[in-house]
């Protein structure tokens, strides 16, 4: 840090890692090149403004190879999701419809992207059939994805582990979902008991049971009825 301080001090004379030509340096960081009466400061502050500008190259450069990948952000605002799950016929709202947020880190890797569970919350719909999933804030240089969402009623079609961005664009999602600015208007259709009975488990593996209680209890709850 002092060194560094020192190197600091010397800017408003020289500029960081700049030698006036009369001082006869030739070679940058070359201590040979150093007349005798050059102070040893002078050496050590060009050694290290060389170290750190080689550092900052390496660190950018890593950094865009991540954004390249898709895999880092540098700085993103993730608020809150918000949604209506309403009857795809009545267009009533469904209440108590259970809603899990999932959220993943994406890493790059030889093979592709490996993803690594991070964190998970879930809510029921009010009796209009909204609800909100608070996101994660200010992220900045993160591996963090954005929120996949997991949404159950019993004795409905359920939509399973999906992102939040492809309610806006997978083909099936994009002609159904409506949108009220940012607010996500969701139909489900009313499943006969036989489509009920050959449903797939919507549960998240990877989600410890204690994140996914309200969603496991609607799943005992259905397979009761059944």
């Amino acid at each position: 840090m002092q060194a560094l301080n020192r190197l600091l001090k010397l800017q408003p004379r020289w500029g960081l890692g700049v030698i006036p030509a009369q001082a006869g340096i030739h070679s940058f960081g070359n201590p040979s090149n150093f007349p005798a009466n050059f102070p040893d400061i002078h050496v050590a502050a060009l050694s290290r403004s060389k170290f750190i500008i080689l550092t900052m190259r390496s660190v950018l450069l890593l950094s865009l190879l991540q954004l390249l990948c898709g895999c880092m952000s540098i700085m993103y605002y993730e608020g809150s999701y918000h949604g209506k799950v309403i009857d795809s016929q009545t267009l009533k709202p469904i209440e108590e419809a259970v809603v899990l947020g999932v959220w993943s880190k994406g890493y790059p890797g030889a093979g592709g992207v490996a993803h690594e569970y991070y964190d998970a919350h879930e809510t029921v719909t009010d009796k209009n059939g909204e609800f909100t999933i608070k996101g994660m804030g200010p992220r900045a240089m993160t591996y963090l994805e954005k929120m996949d969402i997991v949404i159950f009623k019993a004795g409905y079609e359920d939509v399973g582990l999906t992102s939040w961005e492809s309610l806006k664009i997978a083909i099936y999602y994009r002609n159904r979902v409506k949108w009220e600015g940012s607010k996500a208007i969701i139909p489900l259709d009313k499943w006969s008991m036989d489509q009920r009975r050959k449903r797939f488990d919507v549960s998240v593996v990877w989600v410890p049971k204690e994140k996914q209680k309200m969603l496991l209890e609607e799943i005992k709850k259905e397979k009761n009825e059944i």
